[in-house]
């Protein structure tokens, strides 16, 4: 993946990425942590968009930074069931987060932990370690 081919919002995430420890919530929060301060990129002041609806935008998200940088990447924004979390890994996650579904679904977590292994077997895929990044 090129920067030219990058949204504008994605270059600014990876040059913050490049020079910063950061944390990117897709959607709701972009946070850069410098040694000194804590700056909000997006600051509007009325809250952020979750949930399901964010999920193919934290997907496009994760598959273009987890490409172009070589540190891992948590997947996060929109992750409801096992198959999410599958897709997330093969945009590039190393990890997932699962948020908003967790007010919906205080058992959300547990659910996805327990349906993880009876969905790999649907696919096949026998390590999670595996299919991190496989989507080209």
């Amino acid at each position: 993946i090129t920067m030219r081919t990058m949204t504008r919002a994605s270059r600014r995430l990876l040059r913050g990425a490049l020079t910063h420890s950061f944390s990117i919530q897709t959607g709701s929060t972009i946070t850069f942590t410098s040694q000194h301060r804590i700056t909000s990129m997006i600051s509007i002041k009325k809250g952020g968009y979750s949930g399901p609806g964010i999920f193919p935008v934290a997907l496009r998200m994760v598959y273009e930074v987890s490409h172009a940088v070589s540190i891992p990447v948590i997947g996060m924004g929109g992750i409801s069931n096992a198959y999410d979390v599958l897709e997330m890994m093969y945009a590039g996650a190393s990890l997932v987060m699962v948020g908003a579904e967790n007010l919906i679904n205080p058992y959300a977590c547990k659910e996805i932990i327990d349906n993880l292994p009876k969905v790999m077997k649907e696919y096949g895929i026998k390590n999670l370690q595996d299919i991190i990044g496989r989507t080209k």
